[in-house]
């Protein structure tokens, strides 16, 4: 009856949409982007797409808090949303060779986003259920 509680909450199911849409769509894109570089550009390029998400969402995490107390959670989610949707369609555009490049964006994004999305989420459930909140977003995006 609890968990009930937690899932009336119109903030965390958004929250959880946005997290599970995001995992569909980058677990279609992402098996296709590492295969298409393997094939034609090696093993070089896979390590520059890996190191370049880790490297720029590292980064670009820094600065999300100054980006909330700025423009708000609202517009900060919008900035790193778009950047994401703008990273992803990005790949049907472009040769294998410059998929690090966009992996970088996709890595800027997320760092943006996912920890925009994990203090939304414990802030918008009352604290006696924070803790099954926040069990239940990251199961939704594993």
């Amino acid at each position: 009856m609890r968990i009930l509680k937690v899932l009336n909450n119109r903030e965390y199911i958004t929250a959880m949409y946005i997290v599970v849409m995001g995992m569909i769509v980058s677990g279609f894109i992402r098996p296709l982007v590492i295969f298409n570089v393997l094939g034609s550009q090696g093993l070089l390029h896979v390590s520059l797409l890996t190191l370049g998400f880790m490297l720029s969402r590292g980064i670009s995490s820094l600065y999300i808090s100054l980006m909330i107390r700025r423009y708000g959670y609202r517009i900060s989610g919008l900035i790193a949303l778009v950047l994401w949707c703008i990273s992803i369609t990005i790949y049907t555009y472009t040769p294998p060779h410059i998929y690090p490049l966009i992996r970088v964006l996709e890595g800027f994004s997320s760092g943006l986003l996912w920890p925009l999305m994990q203090s939304l989420v414990s802030i918008s459930i009352p604290k006696e259920y924070c803790s099954r909140a926040i069990s239940l977003y990251f199961i939704a995006g594993s």
